[in-house]
């Protein structure tokens, strides 16, 4: 009678059912859903694992594998071992043959302060003194007079002597990615060494860099050898406290007549007694110059030679 009512009002009534509870129904938002492929692949790593476990079990006998670093095998401690007594012997053997006393042109054996200690104490004796002597050697200047004796006549010796520094005094160095290492000189510097140069004073470049590297450098500032009488470098300097200091007392010249022009604070150490004025470092200003040159041709290259494109390089002196 109620359906046939709601039947007429144009509503439906369904019957109503219960879920079993067997079917375990979850709501849809809940329950992931995993493709075929995905079950397969769970149990093919299942299988993996469980196989992988087995055989590390059975070979370490059904326990668990160590945990950490792979222990050594037997030719790698032999290696290690070899390697190992080879470094200690040849220490050992520098040693012995460091500590021998010094021979003549007939191979005898030169005597020296400890030739009269037992035969251990001789040895070890002199086998520190040579090593406080090389580690001196290094520390301090290769000579106590740096500079030969000064010019008698009928040479004109001048009356003034000039230490120049050389990196950041006279030239500055500098690396591009396009160009690497380039050394640009100060603006004038050519002027100025001509100037102060033999013979109106004598002028030495003393700087802290290598010989090796900054010798041609020197070359390219006075290419004739007219300006620049004397070169130092780091072998000229003293060791102290991390820096290499240059010593004044060790140039064979006369302190009152002597000139320091320098930018490095590390080398008042020596020079605070003589009032040296410091300069500030060449960087900023060569910078500028530099830049304004390149645009310069740059814009000659463009308007003389159009043909050449970006491949053309001007040679920049």
């Amino acid at each position: 009678m109620l359906s046939k009512m709601l039947l007429r009002r144009g509503m439906f009534l369904l019957p109503s059912f219960r879920i079993p509870p067997a079917l375990g129904l979850v709501p849809y938002s809940s329950q992931p859903k995993f493709s075929l492929a995905d079950e397969i692949m769970k149990d093919k790593a299942r299988q993996e694992e469980s196989s992988s476990s087995s055989s590390q079990k059975d070979q370490h006998g059904g326990e668990e594998p160590p945990k950490g670093p792979k222990p050594l095998s037997k030719w790698e401690k032999i290696g290690y071992t070899f390697f190992g007594v080879t470094f200690v012997g040849g220490l050992f053997v520098n040693a012995i043959i460091f500590s021998l006393p010094d021979r003549d042109e007939e191979g005898q054996n030169i005597p020296d302060d400890y030739s009269d200690l037992p035969f251990p104490s001789q040895y070890y004796k002199r086998l520190s003194n040579k090593i406080f002597k090389t580690k001196k050697d290094l520390e301090e200047p290769f000579s106590d007079k740096l500079l030969p004796e000064p010019l008698q006549k009928p040479y004109y010796q001048p009356k003034y002597t000039i230490f120049l520094e050389l990196t950041g005094l006279l030239v500055h160095a500098t690396w591009t990615h396009k160009h690497g290492w380039r050394f640009l000189k100060r603006p004038g510097v050519d002027i100025f060494l001509s100037q102060v140069g033999y013979p109106q004073f004598e002028l030495v470049v003393y700087t802290t860099e290598n010989a090796m590297t900054f010798f041609p450098i020197i070359d390219g500032l006075d290419p004739e050898h007219q300006h620049i009488m004397h070169r130092l470098f780091r072998d000229a300097t003293r060791y102290h406290n991390g820096h290499h200091i240059k010593d004044l007392n060790s140039v064979n010249r006369d302190p009152k007549r002597v000139i320091v022009v320098d930018w490095n604070n590390d080398s008042r150490n020596y020079f605070k007694l003589l009032g040296t004025p410091m300069l500030t470092i060449l960087q900023g200003e060569l910078q500028v110059q530099e830049d304004k040159r390149n645009k310069e041709l740059e814009q000659k290259k463009s308007s003389i030679l159009p043909s050449f494109g970006s491949s053309f390089r001007p040679w920049n002196k």
